[in-house]
Parts: C-alpha cells; structure tokens; sequence
C-alpha cells in the first residue's frame, strides 16, 4: 500500500517537475476556433442546380420566406451531416426562415442516399434540396471556399453574413445576422 502511494506521488510529483520546467507537450492545445466571417454586403448570385425531384432551380424569386439560411453540404462531410439536422428543424420551427441546402456531391444518387440516411422532409415549401454535382452551378457564383459553408440572406436577397466551417444557429454572429435578416415583425 505505500508503495503504490509512493509510485503516485513519483509520478505526480515528475509531471509537476517537467510542466515546471515548459512541456507543453503534455497537454493538449485548445481547438482552434473557428471564425466567422462577414461576407461583403451584395445580391445572391443567380445559381443553377437542380431539385431533389430533379427540376431545374427557378431562382432566388422562388423562395419568399423573410430570410434564408444557405449551406453547402455534401454526404461524405461528416460535419456537414451531423449539422443539417440541426438546420432542418430551425426550418421547420421558424416558417418565415428558408433552409436551402445545396449538395455538391457527384451524382443525384449519392444524393438522393444522402437525404433518405437524413430523413430530410421533401414536401415542406420553406426547405429546399439542390443538386449541384459541377460545383459550377452554385458552389463557384457563391465563391464558396469548402464545405460546410453557410451564408444567411435577408427577404431582399442580399448576403448579410458567411460562415465556413461548423456552426450553431441559437447563439452568437449567425443568430444575430438571423435576426438582421428577419427584420422587425
């Protein structure tokens, strides 16, 4: 018994003196996070992708809701999977709010596999789910820079706010360009 308590006492007591003496090596850097960024003030671009159902998206003109959350997905990023979730019930908890999820993925295929493993609601007007396997159609006019990305806009159709990498929708820049975008009630 005292010599287990003198093997832990050695042992607390050599982490003591090399942390004393600068090794950072032993622990571990906080995360990096991640920063959002304002995405300079200006029209969404015209896009082409195509619907779930595989029709051509008609344009900005054809989603009214106040505002509208972006993003860029695709099935492999597994970041971009754990949060579309996260997205889709935002939608449909705040119909005045537009869910526009645009896939880069390959192939309609992969797409279509994506959105059953997701559950994603196809009938629900305020969420909507292109296809742009190019990443010519969409990815490029909205010089995306990787995926996830996020970029909230207004019922004017202007991009207040870009965000690249994970996010959360109920806190922080993102709620509050949420809430710019929505205006007053």
């Amino acid at each position: 018994m005292v010599r287990r308590a003198a093997i832990l006492l050695g042992l607390i007591g050599l982490v003591a003196a090399l942390w004393a003496l600068g090794g950072a090596w032993l622990h571990r850097a906080p995360p990096v996070a991640v920063r959002p960024q304002q995405a300079t003030l200006g029209p969404l671009p015209a896009i082409s992708a195509t619907h779930a159902n595989g029709q051509p998206f008609t344009g900005w003109a054809s989603v009214p809701e106040k505002a509208k959350i972006i993003t860029l997905w695709a099935s492999w990023c597994s970041v971009c999977m754990a949060e579309l979730p996260a997205k889709i019930t935002y939608a449909q908890t705040h119909p005045n709010v537009a869910l526009v999820a645009i896939n880069i993925d390959a192939t309609p295929a992969r797409h279509q596999a994506a959105l059953k493993r997701l559950g994603a609601p196809l009938n629900l007007a305020n969420i909507i789910w292109l296809l742009d396997p190019t990443k010519q159609g969409a990815y490029t006019p909205l010089q995306a820079s990787g995926v996830p990305e996020t970029f909230i806009a207004n019922s004017a159709n202007q991009i207040v706010y870009k965000q690249n990498g994970p996010l959360g929708l109920h806190y922080g820049p993102l709620a509050a360009a949420l809430q710019q975008a929505l205006g007053p009630d």
